[in-house]
Order: C-alpha cells, then sequence, then structure tokens
C-alpha cells in the first residue's frame, strides 16, 4: 500500500454507516446493507476493513477521533437515498490524517443495479487508495453474494431483521 505518516502505515479504512436519506426508515436495512457489502468488497481486495461494530460505535465521531480510536488511514462514508425507480449514492472517502477527501462520487442507479453499484464503489475507493486492481482482485470484489438483486434486497432485509431482534431480546 501507499500510506504515509502513523496512521496511515497501518493501511487500514473504516466504513461507516452510510446515512438513509430516503425519510423512510423501511430503506434502513438497504442503507446498512450498502455498507455491510462494501466492508466484504474491501476486505477481498486487500485492504484491512474495520468491523462494523467498531465502526457503528464511532459513526458520530468526527474524523480526528475516528482516526485516533480505530487507527486508520481512511473512512469511507455516505447517504443513500431511494425511490422505487431510482437509487442515489453519495460516497466520500477522507483521509485520516487531514480530513480531506480523497474521492467522492454520486451514483444514480435503477434498484436493480444495487450490486453492480456496489462494485464501482468499492472498486474506486479501492483504485483511490493506489491498490493495483488485477483481474483476480476485481473478481475477489465482485464475489461475496449473489447476482441477483432481489435475492440481495431480501438478504440485507432478514440480516436487519435479525439485528432487530436481537436488540430488541436484550
Amino acid at each position: 500500500y501507499l500510506f504515509t505518516g502513523p496512521a496511515q502505515a497501518a493501511g487500514r479504512i473504516a466504513v461507516l454507516p452510510f446515512r438513509n436519506m430516503s425519510g423512510e426508515d423501511a430503506q434502513d436495512y438497504f442503507v446498512e446493507g450498502l455498507a455491510e457489502e462494501l466492508r466484504g468488497a474491501l476486505s477481498r481486495a486487500g485492504l484491512q476493513v474495520i468491523g462494523r461494530n467498531s465502526s457503528e460505535a464511532v459513526a458520530e465521531d468526527d474524523v480526528p477521533t475516528i482516526v485516533d480510536k480505530l487507527d486508520v488511514s481512511h473512512i469511507l462514508t455516505g447517504s443513500v437515498r431511494k425511490s422505487p425507480e431510482q437509487i442515489r449514492v453519495s460516497a466520500q472517502l477522507v483521509q485520516g490524517k487531514d480530513g480531506v477527501e480523497s474521492w467522492a462520487q454520486n451514483y444514480d442507479r435503477p434498484p436493480g443495479e444495487a450490486i453492480a453499484l456496489q462494485t464501482d464503489i468499492a472498486t474506486q475507493v479501492a483504485q483511490t487508495l493506489s491498490l493495483t486492481l488485477g483481474a483476480a482482485l476485481k473478481t475477489a470484489i465482485e464475489l461475496g453474494g449473489t447476482s441477483d438483486p432481489v435475492a440481495l434486497d431480501l438478504f440485507n432485509q432478514a440480516r436487519a431483521e435479525l439485528r432487530n431482534r436481537g436488540s430488541s431480546a436484550e
């Protein structure tokens, strides 16, 4: 990896929960699933990715605090707006050392292209972090699930439901 500085030597990234800007709590499962899929794709691309629980625990902190707590070089964050006709994801990759955006992109896609959207974001983040993506790494990013967007949507709904049941049982 091509990182510099104390936190950058670790070459680690935190994928924070994306914000649901849809105005509908019923879309939370999709937003949570997007961040989860991005964590997996970036891990398969060879990055050290901080786990969901740790990332969620610092989600409301400022960049310097997140960097100190998680010892990361970069933070991936963003927001999602989902309607029946379109998904808009705004993603930003922030440098831990100074809080400057290394990369930012908006994606507009129909709901049936959610998987391709996740792959595009993960690929752009990996490329921005100076990873050279060979065919094997690109395949690793794309693997890890299904190519069926309906199945992915149902899987994310089920995962959110299980998580909600677990937290309400406490």
